[in-house]
């Protein structure tokens, strides 16, 4: 697939290889205006595999670029100050996602005493945390491009840091336990053939691979879908599936899992499109101070709701939606071993 096919009549699915037919959706690019790459996005979507992707393709220098200079620069919404950072307090950890993630995990391996877990892209770092509680003496390593995030890592955690699953894997190091946990949708298409063979040679015989990704089905959740950027694949459990048995995966176990979409929010609020218009249109520093000021006000009725829920006795698929599988749910989590047969 090449940037010269800029229309659907000339676009075939990755995944199933059928003609794309649907019209192409807006790029919910919000917050992100003066990054010209997202700009010209559009997003096609298989109606045969339920597979959805952003095209024409970013060039993977640029992205390579994008990811160690400005994902987490003081100027993106998406900015974690590394260097004043201290290290993160799991309040709730019965429902925390790297440890619901993790003991999920366990269920499908064994974890032995200095066996390698492997998070590719880790954030806040908080899978490590999770790692050091409940596995015996784990060797962290981390798939990270940022310095400031290398050196965070290094400094809390006592992790190693890789440029690439590549070096990684060099001196014949194999991973029991491979976190991708909201990684994977941030690829291009063209890099995923070389990801999965490198997946493949990283992780131990006997480990496995623990994926997690929104839950997007264009079909469904159109309109109750937060800012793509600056995902460029949108999975829902079809397609999911399929692409890890592309790949020569065995999958143990998927399902859909975290809070539940809102299926009715769209029908009695604005527009998306009118929103991003107008969103985009503002400032770019405002648009930063606005969802800094959004997730900070989710995060403290997160604090408020969680005695009330309690208090209300509601059930566990409200109090702990991170242990919690089925329906229209936010989220999509995969486990997965090689198929060696």
């Amino acid at each position: 697939m090449t940037n010269a096919k800029t229309h659907n009549q000339a676009l075939h699915c990755f995944m199933c290889s059928n003609k794309i037919s649907s019209a192409p959706l807006s790029y919910n690019d919000i917050g992100w205006t003066t990054n010209e790459q997202f700009l010209s996005l559009k997003i096609y979507f298989c109606s045969f595999c339920t597979f959805a992707f952003a095209f024409p393709e970013l060039n993977p220098e640029d992205i390579h670029s994008y990811y160690a200079e400005q994902y987490r620069s003081p100027k993106s919404t998406f900015y974690i100050n590394f260097n004043k950072k201290v290290i993160p307090e799991i309040n709730d950890l019965y429902n925390n996602r790297s440890f619901a993630q993790l003991t999920l995990a366990r269920s499908f391996c064994t974890f032995d005493h200095g066996d390698s877990f492997l998070d590719i892209g880790p954030g806040k770092g908080g899978s490590f945390i999770i790692a050091n509680a409940i596995f015996p003496a784990p060797a962290l390593h981390a798939i990270e491009l940022s310095k400031e995030a290398d050196e965070y890592y290094k400094k809390n955690f006592n992790t190693t840091s890789h440029l690439s699953l590549t070096n990684f894997s060099k001196g014949e190091r194999k991973a029991k336990i491979i976190l991708m946990s909201h990684s994977l949708e941030h690829f291009c298409m063209s890099d995923l053939d070389i990801l999965f063979k490198n997946i493949q040679t990283a992780l131990h015989d006997e480990g496995v691979l623990v994926i997690e990704v929104p839950n997007v089905n264009m079909q469904v959740h159109q309109y109750v879908r937060g800012p793509d950027t600056p995902h460029l694949l949108f999975f829902t459990p079809k397609s999911l599936k399929a692409l890890l048995i592309k790949y020569k995966f065995k999958v143990l176990f998927i399902d859909t899992c975290g809070p539940l979409y809102n299926l009715k929010k769209h029908e009695s609020s604005v527009h998306p499109a009118l929103l991003k218009k107008i969103f985009n249109n503002m400032p770019h520093r405002i648009q930063i101070y606005s969802r800094t000021i959004v997730r900070f006000f989710r995060l403290v009725w997160k604090y408020i709701q969680k005695p009330l829920e309690l208090i209300s006795r509601n059930s566990t698929s409200t109090t702990l939606p991170n242990h919690s599988y089925g329906g229209e749910r936010k989220a999509l989590r995969l486990i997965a071993k090689v198929d060696h047969e």
